[in-house]
């Protein structure tokens, strides 16, 4: 930041207006400001200082003092800066608040503090706060450090030059825009931490497992190992200890293997002999039991010999039956069903005995039929000269004979019917 123009009126020891073309001291160097004690030295440091940040560079300064008390009613107070930041111009008026006579009559007047900021893109800003936190991101530098380090004012530089160092740093780090690097600082410190904490998590977890490792006397890294459990040797030593211990316990468990799968072959043999011996004697068993099982039942054979012969005799009688069930159901053949039959006797029952009664009737005709027959006969012999009577008699005779065929039919119908 480079003052080109600073202008006062009414401010401090200046009852009037003056103007300060700092722009012709040139663009090299440093401004130096000289002059007797109370010349307005300090002044022109708390003009510059007030217009950017609305308080003067001395900390026995406030705002109220810095009116002139020479400056008659008429004369405002104010300051206005423009200056040159990064290639660009920027101009600022500031007033304090103050009282003034009044103009008419007797009496105070008060003004109001304001402010005027105007940014290169044509931008103003009239609050307090948005001017004060645009001058600090512009400058990167707030009112105290501004004070120390941009005007050094009657050895106010002392002040920089005994600030701690936490001090010193934030001021040069926002002088020279080195927030970036304070930033980077920061991140490579929290990643070393971070891979700090990760190393000594990961060492302890070495001693963790190191302390674990077991290892018979007679091994020859038997003595690493317990160099290791004593840490006398360093993490890579008993990571290239680990990795020996890894591969000779990669060729135990190969070798164990190995003689794994041959105990475990020569398990699965004993197994199928012993199945095989269980399965002998399992049949030892069930012969021994069986023979006793044909012990008890050699008592019983006659028995089995008398039922048996029984059996036979029983199946004779079978076959016989048998044959005269064939030759029945031969028989029921003839028949549709037994209810068929059934009806069939009875009907002929029925039939019977309406002929025994045709037949009674009949042996009844019959009879009278013998007795008339005996009278014509007697009489036929009697008249047998007679042709005209013969022949009318043979005729009655032929046609008795006729009902006597007839009834005997029936008779033997009915003694033939069940």
């Amino acid at each position: 930041m480079r003052p080109l123009n600073i202008k006062l009126s009414a401010f401090g020891p200046y009852a009037n207006e003056i103007e300060i073309p700092l722009k012709d001291l040139g663009t090299s160097g440093l401004y130096l400001i000289t002059g007797d004690t109370g010349s307005g030295k300090t002044t022109i440091f708390d003009a510059i200082c007030f217009a950017l940040y609305g308080k003067a560079s001395g900390e026995n300064r406030d705002e109220s003092m810095l009116r002139s008390k020479y400056a008659n009613a008429e004369c405002p107070t104010f300051v206005e800066l423009k200056f040159l930041h990064q290639g660009k111009e920027y101009f600022i008026k500031r007033n304090p608040e103050y009282t003034r006579p009044s103009k008419k009559g007797s009496g105070e007047t008060k003004e109001s503090a304001s402010v005027e900021f105007y940014l290169p893109n044509g931008t103003v800003l009239s609050k307090k706060d948005d001017v004060r936190d645009a001058i600090k991101n512009l400058l990167g530098l707030d009112k105290e450090q501004f004070s120390k380090i941009t005007m050094l004012a009657q050895g106010t530089f002392s002040r920089l030059l005994f600030s701690d160092g936490k001090e010193k740093s934030a001021i040069f780090r926002n002088l020279f825009n080195t927030q970036n690097y304070e930033t980077l600082q920061n991140v490579l410190s929290e990643k070393e931490k971070e891979c700090a904490d990760s190393v000594k998590a990961g060492k302890q977890i070495i001693r963790e497992h190191v302390a674990s490792i077991f290892v018979n006397d007679d091994d020859v890294l038997s003595l690493d190992v317990e160099k290791a459990k004593k840490n006398e040797i360093t993490t890579e030593e008993i990571i290239l200890l680990l990795e020996k211990l890894i591969t000779q316990d990669n060729k135990l468990k190969e070798k164990n293997a190995k003689e794994f799968n041959k105990i475990k072959d020569e398990l699965e043999l004993v197994n199928k002999r012993i199945g095989e011996i269980e399965g002998q004697e399992k049949a030892k068993n069930e012969i021994k039991e069986i023979s006793q099982e044909l012990k008890n039942e050699i008592p019983k054979r006659s028995e089995f010999e008398k039922n048996l012969n029984n059996a036979k005799e029983e199946l004779k009688q079978k076959d016989k039956i048998d044959l005269k069930a064939t030759k029945i159901e031969s028989e029921l053949k003839k028949y549709d069903s037994i209810n068929e039959l059934t009806e069939v006797i009875k009907e002929l029952k029925n039939k019977n005995e309406k002929s025994n009664i045709d037949l009674n009737a009949k042996k009844i005709r019959c009879e009278e039929f013998r007795i008339k027959l005996d009278s014509l006969k007697k009489e036929l012999e009697s008249i047998k000269d007679s042709p005209i009577q013969l022949a009318k008699l043979q005729s009655e005779l032929e046609k008795l004979q006729n009902e006597k065929k007839d009834l005997f039919n029936l008779k033997v119908s009915s003694n033939v019917a069940p």
